[in-house]
């Protein structure tokens, strides 16, 4: 809740407790450290948008802290519908882009391929460098080009790794997206 108040009105939350934590670890080591500079060139922030609900509540406070110079990335997982990033009209914030259905045990929700297809092209059209972590447990939809594992898009398609995290089993146009 914090994090958010923070992100909400802008960095200050985030400026004013990394200048505490430098400042408690002077009194610790009695060393002179320097101030860090804010932001951290080497500290990203990001959110996790799966839905569009998600993704339209956390735009506008990353935008902020973005344009305020951080660098930010977006996650979208566990992605559970299909979600209209619009980056090219959203300010272009995100730098990069994690993608991945849910892992969790019996209660995985399921991800569409085809939603996962649909950032892929938002993201390409808006330069943004995309890592698909995972299909999730639970895939569905169509499979795309190469030998479909056993399954159908009506049902669920079923993986050998649980969590549907190896690159062997994505389709064919979903593998090279391991590579950033």
């Amino acid at each position: 809740q914090r994090l958010w108040d923070a992100l909400s009105g802008g960095n200050e939350f985030l400026t004013d407790r990394i200048g505490e934590e430098v400042q408690k670890l002077r009194d610790m080591t009695g060393e002179a450290l320097p101030m860090s500079p804010i932001p951290l060139a080497n500290c990203w922030l990001g959110c996790s948008a799966g839905t569009q609900g998600t993704w339209e509540r956390f735009r506008g406070p990353m935008e902020k802290v973005n344009f305020a110079g951080w660098h930010t990335w977006l996650s979208a997982e566990p992605l559970l519908e299909r979600v209209d990033f619009d980056f090219l009209n959203s300010g272009n914030w995100v730098e990069f882009l994690v993608i991945g259905g849910e892992s969790g045990f019996r209660e995985a929700r399921r991800c569409n391929l085809s939603w996962i297809r649909d950032i892929i092209v938002q993201a390409d059209e808006a330069e943004i460098a995309t890592f698909l972590k995972q299909l999730g447990r639970r895939p569905t939809g169509p499979w795309g080009p190469g030998k479909p594992p056993f399954g159908s898009e009506k049902t669920l398609w079923s993986l050998k790794d649980s969590k549907g995290e190896d690159p062997a089993e994505f389709p064919d146009d979903l593998k090279d997206r391991r590579a950033y």
